[in-house]
């Protein structure tokens, strides 16, 4: 599992992307573990899209 420095170097993400990542947060009063959590998610759906960087669409 990525974790710390791991993941903020795998799961990069799009400014969009991060921003509307971090209003769900906001919204949802979740906690930072919730946003790595997330980010995992996200860039599992990234990898399968074959694609290098975490879009919204791979947030939504």
């Amino acid at each position: 599992m990525l974790q710390g420095d791991r993941l903020e170097q795998s799961a990069r993400m799009t400014s969009e992307a991060e921003d509307f990542l971090y209003e769900i947060l906001q919204q949802n009063a979740w906690s930072m573990r919730a946003w790595d959590s997330l980010r995992r998610i996200a860039r599992t759906i990234c990898d399968l899209d074959d694609s290098d960087v975490i879009g919204r669409t791979h947030v939504v």
